[in-house]
């Protein structure tokens, strides 16, 4: 922000010097025009009194040359406030750059977890939505996968907050690794994360928990720890589902797997009554 009103104070005295610089080429201006009405009258003068000649011709000179310097000031002018104009467009390219620079920033702060690089939990229910209303149009099926990281609390006892913090860009660059581009990971809260699967069902979800889950497993935080283990939660998109809907059904199933002891992937059946299947990691 220092840059920002830096630059626009330095914009704002640079119009000041083209205001000014305006200002001198209209006085040469002026002065100029007289000069030419005073040589017209001059010349007049020379054609009816030839006894003023000397003085007349010396007067013509003199008005002649005041004349060209005020040309030559004039056109200086000109060119300071050529260079001036050019150095004026360039610093407000310059600054129409670092604005749109800090509103890309400001955008990507309102739609990330800072920590992780995830999108936040607003930006995953638009995403969310903007994939059901592909679904209802093309087809296009996704599912969900809920992340829980076990024993958060000792873990964050046991690594303090720096540790912590470091342990969790670790797995989110895990998470990042084991989807696609295509594919949102997102951060909720705290070791609460939510992947959407674009073009997969429960089954490819399944697939995708176990990589996370071995992967996660060979992370080591530090020497007395010896891995991380994760409750993962498994649905997919259907005819009436909305966001809202979908994460309340990977969060149960997430919950069976909580229940089952952790360190499990559960998976959410739409077509038996909300009945749980669990698959161990």
């Amino acid at each position: 922000m220092t840059s920002e009103t830096s630059n626009q104070t330095n914009t704002e005295d640079i119009r000041a010097q083209l205001g000014a610089s305006t200002n001198r080429i209209r006085i040469y201006s002026i002065a100029g025009a007289c000069l030419l009405a005073l040589t017209i009258g001059l010349l007049l003068l020379l054609g009816q009194a030839d006894a003023r000649a000397p003085f007349l011709i010396f007067a013509l000179v003199f008005a002649g040359c005041i004349g060209g310097a005020i040309v030559y000031q004039v056109n200086l002018m000109l060119k300071k406030i050529t260079e001036t104009a050019a150095t004026v467009s360039y610093q407000l390219d310059i600054s129409e750059k670092r604005v749109s620079k800090l509103k890309s920033q400001l955008a990507d702060s309102l739609e990330k977890d800072e920590l992780t690089g995830c999108a936040n939990e607003a930006k995953f229910l638009a995403e969310t939505t903007r994939h059901i209303a592909l679904h209802k149009r093309a087809g296009l099926g996704f599912a969900i996968l809920r992340v829980r990281i076990d024993g958060y609390d000792e873990l964050l006892a046991e690594l303090g907050s720096r540790g912590t913090n470091e342990m969790l860009k670790a797995f989110s660059r895990i998470l990042f690794g084991s989807t696609r581009e295509v594919d949102i990971t997102a951060r909720l809260q705290d070791e609460n994360f939510v992947i959407l699967l674009a073009d997969t069902d429960t089954t490819g979800g399944v697939l995708v928990a176990n990589r996370v889950m071995n992967l996660t497993q060979q992370l080591q935080v530090n020497h007395d720890y010896s891995s991380v283990t994760l409750s993962l939660g498994v649905t997919e998109n259907h005819d009436s589902a909305t966001a809202e809907q979908l994460l309340i059904e990977s969060e149960s199933a997430l919950a069976h797997a909580l229940r089952a002891g952790g360190n499990a992937v559960a998976v959410y059946d739409k077509n038996a009554s909300a009945t749980l299947q669990s698959v161990q990691g």
